[in-house]
C-alpha cells in the first residue's frame, strides 16, 4: 500500500496555521511540538468522514500523532458527513486546545 499521500497531505498540514511570527520561526525551522506549544495548542486532531480511507491512521501514527488522534464523522444515506457530529467535534476539539490538523469529506 503506498501510503504517501496520506503522509503527505497530514504533515504538509501544520504548515499553513503555523507559521513565522514574532518570537517563532515557524513550524518548518522548529518542528511541530514547539509550534503547538507556541499556539497554544495541547493536541492534534484529523477530522474526517467515517468513510476516509483506513490508511489515514497508519499515516497519523507515522508521524507520531498517533491513531486515537484520527476521528471519524457518522455519514448520512448520501455519504456526507452529518453537520451536527462535525460542529459537535470539532467544538470539542477546540476546547480541549487541539488543532484540527485536516478535516476530509463533504458535510450534509
Amino acid at each position: 500500500m503506498l501510503l504517501t499521500p496520506r503522509v503527505d497531505a497530514l504533515s504538509y498540514c501544520p504548515y499553513d496555521r503555523a507559521g513565522p511570527a514574532e518570537g517563532f520561526a515557524g513550524v518548518e525551522t522548529e518542528g511541530v511540538v514547539r509550534a503547538m506549544r507556541y499556539y497554544g495548542y495541547d493536541d492534534a486532531v484529523v477530522i474526517g468522514s467515517a468513510l476516509m480511507h483506513y490508511s489515514f491512521n497508519k499515516a497519523a501514527d507515522m508521524l507520531g500523532l498517533g491513531v486515537d488522534a484520527v476521528i471519524r464523522i457518522p455519514t448520512d444515506n448520501t455519504s456526507r458527513m452529518r453537520y451536527c457530529c462535525a460542529s459537535n467535534i470539532v467544538r470539542w476539539a477546540v476546547g480541549w486546545h487541539a488543532n484540527p490538523l485536516l478535516a476530509l469529506g463533504r458535510l450534509a
